[in-house]
């Protein structure tokens, strides 16, 4: 289990926080699974949050927050521990967090004196023994979605790169993470296309790849 402090330029003193890469899931666990773009504000409370979640950030402070691989959220508030079993890129956006995590390359630390844990592959363990009846229908599975694009380089500052593999791509959209479009780009076709992200804001974006046998795909990537 290595330990990582992730650091925002220029702050001087933080704190470590270590703890262990086993965890059980509680019985009061608030359930988070909407596909579509949404803020979770509450705090001092305990959320699950499901593979299927999608664009949601959360605002509030001193929660534990187990996610789902598969999910794409974001946490902007503080005093919060996270448990992240995911390889999607995972905005950590307010200050004085604690995350466990499989891997550090998904967390982007875009906050200050946040921990960092990384557990390893396949080392996080959640325990489901009292998670509520209407939780997660199927947990642990892999980023179907994400399977078949690529981008490169993420971060990037200036040129975005997007490989399809078992397609070409024909549409591209990037959206932030209020789910809001902030470009659109029909793309030539072919399995490799490049786009100028450069006008982009620093921060955690989006693509959505529409692909020529109809399917949409998504890989999230860091504007420098």
């Amino acid at each position: 289990m290595t330990h990582r402090l992730l650091l925002a330029p220029l702050l001087a003193v933080a704190t470590w926080c270590y703890g262990q890469c086993t965890t059980t899931l509680p019985a009061d666990a608030v359930i988070v699974d909407d596909a579509s773009p949404q803020f979770v504000g509450g705090s001092n409370l305990n959320y699950w949050v499901c593979q299927d979640a999608s664009e949601t950030i959360f605002t509030g402070d001193n929660n534990h927050i187990w996610i789902e691989a598969g999910a794409y959220v974001s946490a902007g508030g503080d005093y919060n521990t996270i448990y992240y079993r995911g390889l999607v890129a995972f905005g950590l956006m307010g200050d004085f967090n604690t995350c466990y995590a499989e891997n550090d390359g998904p967390v982007q630390n875009l906050g200050q004196s946040n921990a960092v844990i990384i557990c390893g592959a396949g080392q996080l363990t959640y325990a489901y023994d009292s998670v509520p009846a209407n939780g997660c229908g199927v947990v642990g599975v892999a980023e179907e979605a994400l399977a078949g694009i690529g981008v490169y380089p993420n971060p990037t500052s200036g040129e975005l790169t997007i490989v399809t593999h078992a397609a070409y791509a024909l549409q591209l959209r990037i959206t932030d993470l209020h789910g809001r479009e902030l470009l659109q780009r029909s793309l030539d076709g072919s399995p490799r296309s490049s786009v100028d992200v450069s006008a982009l804001a620093s921060g955690l974006y989006m693509a959505w790849v529409v692909t020529s046998n109809g399917v949409v795909l998504r890989r999230p990537f860091v504007k420098d």
